[in-house]
């Protein structure tokens, strides 16, 4: 069998994150070349995600403008991201979770001997689950 596979010439690779809507897709060189870890459109569509980098960063994206925040206050990672349904975002960074919008952001650092999550969701009673590299926590009670 014979693979038919581009030479450099024919590809268009692009490491710009982009938005769509209304038909219309936008890139963001502001940031270009990063990588993306998690994604979430909140319920103002807002487009929220974080990057993997040497000083991760949130971003938001509203109206087709972009806004990023954070740039080394995470660690080397944002991921993941969670709306609660009381319409708070959260933020997990490399051994913090943050409470991002709406307000100002409040910080909670993760136990001795937690570096990372992996997930975010909440229980039938409105508390704040986060599963890290060491076990599933209660955070927060978000009523």
């Amino acid at each position: 069998m014979k693979c038919n596979v581009p030479n450099s010439d024919e590809r268009q690779v692009s490491n710009y994150p982009a938005s769509y809507k209304d038909a219309k897709l936008t890139q963001h060189p502001e940031v270009a070349g990063t990588l993306v870890g998690s994604f979430l459109e909140d319920r103002e569509q807002t487009v929220w995600f974080g990057t993997w980098e040497a000083k991760a960063r949130l971003c938001a994206i509203r109206d087709g403008n972009i806004e990023c925040y954070g740039a080394g206050t995470f660690g080397i990672l944002v991921s993941p991201l969670y709306e609660d349904h009381k319409g708070n975002v959260w933020v997990a960074g490399q051994a913090e979770l943050w409470r991002w919008a709406p307000g100002s952001p409040e910080r909670y650092a993760f136990p001795r001997g937690v570096i990372a999550a992996n997930a975010l969701m909440e229980d039938d009673a409105g508390v704040l689950l986060l599963a890290t590299d060491a076990f599933v926590r209660r955070r927060s009670r978000c009523e």
